[in-house]
């Protein structure tokens, strides 16, 4: 089973990524004429967190919040929809216990209640390890995915950053059952360019995604949902 080593040596801890598990930027909420979900873990949104020297709060490892992928793509939707707001959800708690029914509502009644317009779905690398070895990807990817397409028309859903067989064939599967759009991006965790070690030197998580990796998982998201609308 091909897996990226990069997978293996990730040791960032998905549990406690953010304060709360979710929150609001842009136009209010209640008065956004567009809204955009973006459901992931540390590569969508990390609190700061001294012992691991991340000391930013944005998509990990970007060199602030205007170059994570969450806010490239913010920018792109807003040209059309000046008033959009967007939620961001780390599902990081969800990751490491993902046939867990509790931690799945979770996501799904604050998808529910924000009413979005698009969801993207950007998650899977911190997926329990040991429950791999006896529980398919699959448990946790098809009430999810079947959960946000009965909230929300559009769903766009990616592949890991880091390449893992089993999950990405699982993510692959339940996006054409589904006919959720799936944007492939495990190519680009094979690239070191598109990691922060240039960013952050040799730390716990300069594996994960820098400027570059960001603005290219944005692009291909943004040409995802161009598309789409075409």
């Amino acid at each position: 089973m091909a897996i990226n080593l990069e997978f293996l040596k990730n040791g960032v801890d998905a549990e406690n990524q953010v304060a709360f598990p979710y929150y609001f930027d842009g136009a209010d909420k209640d008065k956004a004429d567009f809204k955009v979900m973006f459901i992931g873990n540390s590569i969508t949104i990390h609190e700061p967190k001294e012992e691991i020297g991340w000391n930013k709060k944005c998509g990990m490892a970007a060199s602030d919040i205007d170059h994570d992928y969450v806010h490239i793509v913010y920018r792109h939707i807003l040209e059309k929809h000046p008033k959009t707001s967007i939620l961001v959800f780390n599902g990081g708690n969800w990751e490491k216990d993902y046939t867990n029914e509790a931690k799945l509502n979770s996501i799904l009644s604050t998808a529910k209640e924000f009413k979005p317009d698009i969801v993207i779905v950007r998650i899977g690398e911190n997926f329990n390890r040991e429950c791999l070895k006896t529980t398919s990807p699959l448990r946790g990817f098809i009430p999810l995915a079947t959960g946000l397409k009965r909230i929300c028309d559009k769903v766009y859903i990616t592949s890991l950053f880091w390449h893992h067989d089993l999950i990405d064939s699982a993510i692959k599967e339940v996006s054409d059952q589904l006919d959720i759009r799936y944007i492939k991006l495990d190519d680009l965790g094979e690239d070191r360019s598109n990691m922060a070690f240039d960013q952050y030197g040799e730390t716990i998580y300069s594996s994960h995604p820098g400027d570059l990796g960001m603005e290219r998982i944005a692009e291909r998201i943004i040409k995802a949902i161009d598309s789409s609308n075409d």
